[in-house]
């Protein structure tokens, strides 16, 4: 049997990123939120755009139930979201959730001084703290609160931050790849085969992605190889 996981490993698998699965569960659509923060902090500095944060305490504190409902749940929010921000979602839910995970959101928790719920830190790669919200009004809404973000975004200049991500792969050989879906997955080429390339993940596991699957930014890198 190859060593090498099929494709439909890799999407489900690391494409998804590790976590608890529950970022999933918050709008219905997986590539949008990261459960990995170093993954989405280099991801936001080659795309140039700053990190959106979330924590919360899901499934147990009313207010983070109201915003997911009513917020991160909100159609106008996921499109701007989309088009804006890289999300990282860390969640501290009653259940559900790996060891490992469980660990990187405590150690992020820590981090950051986290002791409201829930709170929105809007990052730049480096991570550098641009403002921090907190307090929600249960009548928030999703179109408010991408009014919000939008004059916000006028304070976050990432374009500085861009050299974060490409001096990390000078280092390693490690890059963000994307796929048509926008799903994303930090991997070190090892050669072209076939049509499709063979990449080691951080894990050490080798995977097989068909050329077909890669955004076209990844296809422009593979073609100046």
């Amino acid at each position: 049997m190859s060593r090498r996981t099929p494709i439909l490993v890799l999407i489900l698998a690391a494409l998804c990123l590790s976590g608890s699965g529950r970022a999933d569960d918050v709008h219905g659509e997986p590539p949008l939120w990261q459960t990995d923060f170093e993954a989405a902090r280099l991801l936001a500095a080659e795309q140039g755009r700053p990190l959106y944060v979330a924590f919360s305490r899901s499934g147990s504190v009313q207010a983070c139930i109201t915003m997911e409902k009513e917020v991160w749940r909100n159609k106008a929010f996921i499109r701007y979201a989309k088009e804006h921000f890289v999300l990282v979602w860390v969640d501290f839910p009653l259940s559900g959730i790996s060891t490992k995970q469980q660990r990187a959101n405590d150690a992020l928790r820590e981090r950051f001084g986290i002791g409201n719920w829930p709170t929105v830190m809007i990052m730049t790669p480096e991570p550098k703290v641009v403002k921090q919200l907190v307090d929600f009004d249960d009548t928030l809404t999703g179109s408010q609160h991408v009014a919000a973000l939008d004059a916000l975004l006028k304070d976050v200049n990432v374009q500085q931050a861009v050299p974060v991500a490409e001096e990390r792969a000078a280092d390693d050989g490690f890059r963000i790849w994307t796929d048509v879906k926008g799903r994303t997955v930090s991997a070190r080429l090892l050669r072209m085969e076939g049509d499709g390339i063979v990449v080691e993940l951080r894990s050490g596991k080798s995977v097989t992605i068909p050329l077909e699957k890669l955004s076209n930014r990844d296809l422009d890198y593979l073609n100046g190889k």
